[in-house]
């Protein structure tokens, strides 16, 4: 039969991994009988139970904190993305339409960018970033801890923002490298000048629907970066250039190149569509009146881009 000191080793023991689980469950500072003579303390920051000879308490968190920490470790929730609005350059509010239309400006130069919200994940931000004749669009995710972008981890908003400061080379999985040059602050002023109406007159009436200029002619959204394309004579696939911008897809010899080997007008296309006959990964097919484009990118997710930025494009241009 277990000797009464075997029966209360084995109890001690016990409470302690009791004690170790809740403390990483709940971030609770813990304290339990000591066996001994020795006292058990859990300390907040994580670190490993010692037995000291006496009960020593851990700095009590504020209130309103311990609550906060205890309801979400009990919900299992993270804790939501904190104020970024003291960012100079942080925009909020306003779409990917928008922000390529501001960072698009003829007296802008590459590496200018904004950070905004994102526009289709919940507690996250997008950086948007002038690249010659595009704007390319980078996330940036909260964890409940702190930012991420790339490889990188900022616990605060101060943190992210000096960060992308120190003008840092970032790529996409275009593999185009860009340097962070100067960031687009949101609160640019304005002169108080504006033109007197002289006369307003409406022509509405002359008018026929059809003859009234789409939104949709007006779309900026872009993106450029690399594709391996199927040649229409050769039937060879060598990698172009390619920038989206407007309702033109061009592509050109190489990076750089100012004169494009051709212009694919999207009004002349009736359909994107992913593609498995070709032989190739992350390949995809525009579908043209006069011919049927074969291209493939350099990895799914990059693909999955082409064609969701192209089929919006062409779907505005047919609605």
């Amino acid at each position: 039969m277990a000797s009464y000191e075997t029966k209360r080793a084995t109890a001690s023991h016990a409470i302690k991994r009791r004690v170790s689980t809740l403390h990483r469950e709940s971030e609770i500072t813990l304290e339990t009988p000591d066996t001994a003579g020795g006292g058990l303390t859990v300390s907040q920051n994580g670190s490993a139970p010692k037995m000291n000879g006496r009960i020593e308490a851990s700095p009590p968190l504020p209130k309103n904190e311990f609550e906060r920490r205890l309801l979400l470790a009990k919900k299992g929730r993270k804790a939501p993305l904190p104020d970024v609005s003291r960012i100079e350059w942080y925009h909020p509010g306003i779409s990917r339409h928008i922000a390529e239309s501001l960072l698009l400006s003829k007296e802008l130069e590459d590496g200018t960018y904004l950070l905004r919200d994102s526009a289709t994940t919940q507690d996250s931000l997008t950086l948007s970033v002038r690249c010659r004749n595009s704007v390319k669009h980078y996330r940036v995710t909260w964890d409940g801890k702190q930012f991420c972008f790339g490889l990188g981890k900022f616990p605060s908003a101060d943190a992210l923002a000096e960060h992308f400061e120190n003008q840092p080379i970032i790529s996409g999985q275009a593999g185009v490298l860009m340097q962070l040059n100067c960031p687009y602050p949101h609160g640019i002023s304005e002169p108080a000048i504006y033109d007197e109406t002289r006369f307003h007159q409406s022509k509405s009436s002359e008018l026929s629907s059809g003859s009234v200029r789409r939104s949709s002619d007006l779309s900026i959204n872009s993106k450029e970066g690399f594709l391996t394309k199927l040649g229409f004579h050769r039937k060879n696939w060598k990698r172009r250039w390619f920038v989206l911008y407007r309702n033109e897809l061009k592509y050109y010899n190489s990076e750089g190149d100012t004169v494009p080997l051709r212009v694919i007008q999207l009004e002349d296309t009736s359909h994107i569509e992913r593609d498995q006959t070709a032989g190739k990964n992350f390949c995809f097919r525009i579908v043209t009146s006069y011919r049927t484009f074969f291209m493939f990118a350099s990895s799914e997710l990059e693909a999955d881009e082409w064609v969701e930025i192209l089929r919006w494009k062409v779907s505005c241009l047919h609605e």
